[in-house]
C-alpha cells in the first residue's frame, strides 16, 4: 500500500518510484507467489522507463514482472492491466493496450486506474473525446486523486479548453498543494490562453 501511494504521487518524482520498486521487490522476496505486488512492480518500473529515463534494462525488469504476474495468475484482470501498461509505456502499442485495458475493464468497470489508462491511451491516438471522458470518469470514480483531476485539466488545455482547464489544474493543487508539476501545468495555461506572463 505504501508503494503504491509513491508510486501515484502527482508529478512521478523519480525518488519515489524508486522507493516504491524497493518496497514491492520487498514484497515479492517475501511472498513470491503475491500477483498484484507483481503487477505493481511491472508499473514502478514502467513508470521510471516512461517518465525518468527509459532503457533497456528497466524495460526487461518490467517485462520479468509481468511475465511473472502472468504466470501465476493469467486471468487475473489486474494482470490485463498490467500487460496493457507494458504495451503503452514499454513499447508504444496503443491498440495492443487498448485491447488489455478494455479486457480488464469487463471485469473492473468502477476501477479509477483502467478508465483513466484507456484515457491516456485514447488521447495518445488523438481520440480528445474520448480520452477526457475516460480520464473525467477515472476522476469522478476518485474524487480525492490529484493525479486524476490534473490530467483532466491537461486534457481541456490540449483541447484549448483554458477556462475549464483552470478550474481543474487549480482543484489538483487543492487536493495534492505540492507537486510541482500541476504549478507548470497552470502557468502553461495562462500562457497559451492570453499570454499573462505574469500569471504564468
Amino acid at each position: 500500500l505504501k508503494a503504491i501511494e509513491y508510486a501515484f504521487q502527482p508529478g512521478f518524482i523519480a525518488s519515489d518510484l524508486e522507493s516504491a520498486v524497493a518496497l514491492l521487490g520487498r514484497a515479492v522476496e517475501l511472498d513470491p507467489a503475491f500477483t498484484l505486488a507483481y503487477v505493481r512492480l511491472a508499473d514502478a518500473h514502467l513508470q521510471i522507463h516512461w517518465r525518468v529515463f527509459a532503457s533497456n534494462e528497466r524495460l526487461k525488469m518490467a517485462e520479468n514482472a509481468v511475465e511473472t504476474a502472468s504466470s501465476l495468475d493469467p486471468d487475473l484482470p489486474q494482470v490485463r492491466l498490467a500487460r496493457g501498461i507494458f504495451h503503452f509505456y514499454g513499447h508504444r502499442d496503443y491498440d495492443a493496450a487498448l485491447s488489455e485495458l478494455e479486457a480488464a475493464k469487463q471485469d473492473l468497470p468502477s476501477d479509477p486506474e483502467v478508465n483513466f489508462l484507456i484515457g491516456l491511451v485514447n488521447r495518445r491516438q488523438g481520440r480528445w473525446d474520448a480520452g477526457l471522458a475516460n480520464i473525467r470518469k477515472a476522476s469522478h470514480l476518485d474524487p480525492r486523486s490529484g493525479l486524476y483531476c490534473l490530467e483532466v485539466g491537461t486534457t481541456l488545455a490540449f483541447m484549448r479548453r483554458y477556462e475549464e482547464a483552470r478550474y481543474f489544474v487549480k482543484k489538483s493543487v487543492e487536493l495534492a498543494p505540492d507537486q510541482e508539476f500541476a504549478y507548470r501545468v497552470l502557468a502553461q495555461v495562462f500562457w497559451a490562453e492570453s499570454g499573462d506572463l505574469v500569471q504564468a
